[in-house]
């Protein structure tokens, strides 16, 4: 997954400077950034900025490359600049996904379910349905598209009515404009 530059306007010369992504890859609270074209210098609020623009941007760059803690399990969602990374807790049965105004991951952890919302407009309202099934201490988790009218895509696999597949770590999940990783 590559991540969209951060925007910062230069507050002396006006110049718009775009900072990869991979100068927050840090576990720094602020860092001191020059402007290229006057050199004019500002501290930035990484650990803000990673939680606002990137989405908890520091919680991915830990888990790359490691295996992450027995039991746990993360959706990482990116549609067009929206992007997502989303720990599923332990309490959590199923997850709803579909369409909605901003790309949100809400529930209730005393119902067990939670609802991913995408604003693309080729997800169903109720487009595929995420079953977490636990085995001891790990999870299993189980894709099911729910009649959606675009249908759902796994590692390039289109799902038919009724199919269920078993989701593997680094899988992608494709509905609409959207791609869905699963991290466990």
């Amino acid at each position: 997954m590559s991540w969209e530059n951060y925007k910062k306007k230069c507050s002396k010369c006006g110049y718009i400077n775009e900072i990869s992504a991979d100068w927050f890859n840090n576990n720094l609270e602020t860092k001191q950034y020059s402007c290229p074209s006057c050199n004019y210098s500002v501290l930035l609020k990484v650990s803000a900025i990673r939680k606002t623009f990137y989405n908890n941007f520091a919680l991915e760059t830990q888990l790359v490359g490691m295996k992450s803690r027995a039991g746990s399990c993360y959706l990482k969602v990116t549609h067009n600049a929206d992007k997502g990374f989303f720990d599923i807790k332990r309490s959590v049965e199923y997850i709803e996904i579909g369409r909605g105004n901003t790309l949100s991951f809400w529930g209730d952890e005393l119902e067990k379910s939670f609802v991913l919302q995408i604003p693309d407009r080729y997800i169903s309202k109720k487009h595929a349905l995420i079953n977490i099934i636990k085995q001891g201490e790990q999870k299993v988790l189980v894709l099911k598209d729910s009649n959606s009218m675009n249908g759902t895509v796994y590692n390039q696999v289109p799902l038919h009515e009724g199919d269920e597949i078993i989701l593997q770590n680094n899988g992608i999940i494709k509905i609409g404009e959207t791609e869905i990783e699963v991290i466990y």
